[in-house]
């Protein structure tokens, strides 16, 4: 049993108005930049150069997704 949800993304965005979620008590609905701070705005670039510098040393990209994509 799930006592309660935090969710940043839906699958139809914006959610309707009248869309269930928006009624929970327990559910939780942020626009899906609530991760934004200075902190994660830093990092996810820093991570993002990090994986082009494995790539390119023919390293597994240490923050990579979706391994299938980068085995091109």
């Amino acid at each position: 049993q799930i006592a309660g949800a935090f969710l940043d993304v839906t699958e139809e965005e914006p959610l309707p108005k009248k869309h269930i979620l928006r009624d929970m008590n327990n559910v939780v609905l942020t626009p899906h930049a609530a991760w934004y701070s200075e902190d994660a705005y830093r990092e996810i670039r820093e991570k993002a150069v990090q994986n082009i510098i494995d790539k390119s040393k023919g390293l597994t990209p240490k923050y990579a997704l979706n391994l299938i994509t980068t085995r091109v």
